[in-house]
């Protein structure tokens, strides 16, 4: 019975590390301060980011708030994306879309109109949509949420033009590791 038990105990925060994105996240509304960043810099941790937020997102004519999610390079930590390319292939990833490009749901491509290989307008940036984001790590269900998803890399935010004095984003560190780095970190 032990045996089962701690198995399953194992399953259990292994599941829920990847629906975290990682083993421990940080979460404000204010941009993360530097005594917080330096607890996570441990040779023994990985960390990256994820910002997150509302604005309007623009296909032709269709406009529509959407929850835009920007990535840091090595999101997720813990998990994977599953997206579906222009190919219609599906396929994990780690990590964010490439520069210049832009993820959406389907959910988000339909109320948009658009497909793989269209442009999407985001803030100041034209993006190229590269993929449809079938599966996400941290995604909670949300089933009154109908605003199109949107993925975009951190490194394309600046260019955007959208992270402004007064904007409503919520940061998010996330760090992943060995056993023993996150319980130092925690």
């Amino acid at each position: 019975v032990g045996f089962v038990t701690d198995r399953a105990t194992r399953a259990l925060a292994y599941e829920s590390n990847r629906l975290l994105g990682g083993d421990v996240v940080l979460r404000s509304d204010t941009p993360i301060n530097a005594s917080l960043r330096l607890l996570t810099d441990d040779a023994r941790l990985r960390r990256s980011e994820v910002w997150s937020f509302n604005s309007m997102v623009r296909a032709g004519e269709n406009l529509r708030l959407a929850d835009v999610r920007a990535l840091g390079l090595d999101y997720p930590l813990r998990g994977s994306y599953r997206l579906r390319d222009a190919g219609g292939n599906e396929r994990t990833h780690q990590g964010a879309p490439e520069p210049g490009t832009v993820w959406l749901s389907r959910a988000g491509a339909e109320a948009l109109g658009v497909a793989i290989g269209d442009t999407i307008a985001l803030g100041s940036s034209t993006l190229n949509l590269s993929a449809l984001v079938l599966e996400e790590p941290d995604a909670v269900l949300d089933y009154f949420n109908t605003a199109p998803k949107v993925f975009v890399a951190l490194t394309d935010l600046p260019a955007t033009e959208l992270v402004q004095p007064g904007a409503r984003i919520t940061y998010r560190l996330v760090a992943a590791g060995d056993a023993a780095a996150v319980t130092d970190l925690t």
